[in-house]
C-alpha cells in the first residue's frame, strides 16, 4: 500500500508533463502560418510561388522568382474558462510575441528550371498563460490542466529544391527540421481520501515544472504543382510525421502538508523520456487565373491525428524518498491513452491586382474552416482546441524590386460546453480515489487577431 502510493505520486507528475508535450505538435495551432498565404485563408498550395512554398508546397519553389522574404504575425490569443461548479471564470492569454517567417529562393545558376529555398518558419502556437491564483490570492481553478508555458518556443528550419520538367510539372521536397524548447508548469493532487478528504486542498498540491531543452525532430516534404492549361494549376504535398522522443527535466514542489515535509524526489534532477508522434499531413489545392490579374484557390489539408493516440513515457531511474510512512521506489515505464482523432481543414483564398497605373498593388482574402482534433472528452485548459473559422484580408504593394505586404486574420472559435470530462484530477492514490474531480467540465470561450507585416526583394 504505501509502496503504490509513492509510486503513483512519481507517475501523476509524468502524466502531466507528456500531456503538455502533446502541444509542440502541429494541429494545434491558431491559424495557417505566414502573413501572404494566411491573407489567402491559408489557401495556398497550388499558387505557392515564393519563399513561402517551403512550408505549403515545395514545388512551389520553382514557381517563385529568386528573391528573400521576411515576414512577422502578431496573435493576440484569449480564452475564457468557467469550470464547472460556480467557479470564477479565469482568462488565458497567449504568448504575444511575433511569429517570423524568413527565407531565400534562387536558382544559384546551375541547372535550367532547378531552384533552391532555404528558410525558418515560426506557427502561431495555440499554447496560452493561465494564472496561478486569482486576485484574492486563491488558487486558479484551472491549475490541474496547465499554468503556464513561459519559456517555450519552437519553430521550423527547411532546405529544399523544386525542378520544373518544361511547362507543365514541377516538383520539389524539402527536408525540416523542428526544433526549439518546451516548458510547461501545471498543479498535481496528491489528496488521498484517507488523510485528506477535499480533492483540492491546497496543503495537496504539487507544483510540477517540466523543461524540454533543444529539441531537433527531422522530418520531410514532397510537392507537385500540375498546369494542364495556362488557366489552371493543381497542388499536391505530403509532410511526414515527426517521430518525439526526447528527454524531459522534472522540477517539483512538494505540497505543504506535513507528510511531506521530508520528502525529495530522486536523482537531483530527474528526467523522463517521452515519446509520441507528431502526424503526417496532405494538402492539396485548385487555383484558377482566369486573366494575369485574378488568381482563385480552393485547398484541402488532412491532418492523421489519430497516430497521436498515446503517449509512451519512459522515467530514467526516478523515485521518491522520504514521504512519512513511505520508503524508496522506482518508477516504470507506461503509456497514456490520447484518444485524438484526424482534423481537416478547407480554404478559399483569392488575389486580385486592381488596374491601377502598373498594378503595383495585389489585394487578398480568404477564409478557412477546421474542426478541433481534441474530443470532448480530452479537452483542458491545456490546449483550447475548438472548431474554428479563419477569415484573412491583406494586401500587397510593388516598390521596385520590392513588395511589401500586410494581413490582417480573425480567428473565431465556437464555444464549447463539457460535462462529461475523463481529464481528472492527477492525484497519487490507488486504487483512485472516486472523489477526484474532472478538470475538463465547464465552458471554454475563445477568439483571436492576427496582425502581419513583411517584405520581400525579388533579385535582379
Amino acid at each position: 500500500m504505501a509502496s503504490v502510493h509513492g509510486t503513483r505520486l512519481g507517475f501523476a507528475f509524468l502524466l502531466l508533463a507528456a500531456s503538455a508535450g502533446e502541444a509542440a505538435g502541429g494541429g494545434l495551432f491558431l491559424a495557417p502560418r505566414a502573413v501572404r498565404p494566411l491573407a489567402r485563408g491559408g489557401a495556398y498550395v497550388a499558387g505557392a510561388d515564393d519563399v513561402n512554398a517551403l512550408s505549403y508546397n515545395p514545388a512551389g519553389i520553382g514557381e517563385a522568382p529568386n528573391s528573400a522574404l521576411f515576414d512577422m504575425g502578431l496573435p493576440i490569443h484569449s480564452t475564457t474558462f468557467t469550470r464547472s461548479g460556480g467557479l470564477p471564470s479565469v482568462e488565458g492569454q497567449g504568448f504575444g510575441i511575433p511569429s517570423p517567417s524568413v527565407g531565400v529562393v534562387h536558382d544559384l545558376g546551375l541547372i535550367e528550371g532547378l531552384r533552391f529555398g532555404l528558410g525558418v518558419f515560426f506557427d502561431y502556437p495555440m499554447l496560452q498563460n493561465w494564472p496561478s491564483n486569482l486576485e484574492d490570492g486563491s488558487p486558479a481553478p484551472q491549475r490541474y490542466a496547465i499554468e503556464n508555458f513561459k519559456g517555450s518556443g519552437f519553430g521550423k528550419l527547411a532546405l529544399g529544391a523544386a525542378y520544373s520538367l518544361g511547362e507543365m510539372v514541377t516538383v520539389g521536397a524539402s527536408f525540416h527540421l523542428l526544433s526549439g524548447r518546451f516548458v510547461a508548469q501545471m498543479a498535481v493532487s496528491a489528496c488521498d481520501g484517507v488523510i485528506c478528504t477535499q480533492p483540492e486542498n491546497t496543503d495537496y498540491d504539487a507544483t510540477m515544472r517540466m523543461t524540454i531543452g533543444s529539441f531537433f525532430i527531422p522530418g520531410a516534404q514532397l510537392g507537385l504543382i500540375v498546369k494542364p492549361v495556362s488557366i489552371l494549376r493543381v497542388g499536391l504535398a505530403w509532410e511526414s510525421a515527426y517521430n518525439f522522443n526526447e528527454a524531459a527535466e522534472l522540477s517539483m514542489r512538494m505540497p505543504t502538508a506535513p507528510m511531506f515535509a521530508d520528502a525529495s524526489v530522486f536523482p537531483e534532477v530527474p528526467t523522463a523520456m517521452v515519446k509520441m508522434t507528431i502526424p503526417m499531413q496532405l494538402r492539396g489545392g485548385v487555383e484558377l487565373r482566369p486573366d494575369p490579374f485574378l488568381r482563385v484557390e480552393v485547398a484541402f489539408d488532412w491532418e492523421k491525428w489519430s497516430d497521436h493516440a498515446r503517449i509512451d513515457l519512459e522515467p530514467e531511474g526516478v523515485g521518491m524518498d522520504d514521504v512519512l510512512m513511505l520508503g524508496r521506489y522506482q518508477l516504470q515505464a507506461m503509456s497514456i491513452d490520447r484518444s485524438f482523432h484526424d482534423t481537416w481543414s478547407v480554404r478559399l483564398g483569392a488575389e486580385y491586382a486592381p488596374p491601377l497605373g502598373q498594378r503595383p498593388l495585389t489585394v487578398r482574402a480568404g477564409v478557412a474552416y477546421e474542426p478541433s482534433a481534441v474530443p470532448d472528452e480530452t479537452l483542458t485548459a491545456m490546449t483550447v482546441d475548438l472548431d474554428k473559422l479563419i477569415v484573412g484580408v491583406g494586401a500587397g504593394y510593388a516598390l521596385g524590386s520590392y513588395q511589401i505586404e500586410l494581413m490582417y486574420a480573425y480567428v473565431w472559435m465556437r464555444p464549447r460546453t463539457i460535462g462529461d470530462s475523463q481529464s481528472l484530477q492527477m492525484n497519487p492514490t490507488r486504487p483512485a480515489w472516486d472523489r477526484r474531480t474532472a478538470v475538463g467540465n465547464g465552458d471554454y470561450r475563445s477568439t483571436a487577431h492576427i496582425v502581419g507585416a513583411g517584405a520581400s526583394y525579388r533579385f535582379r
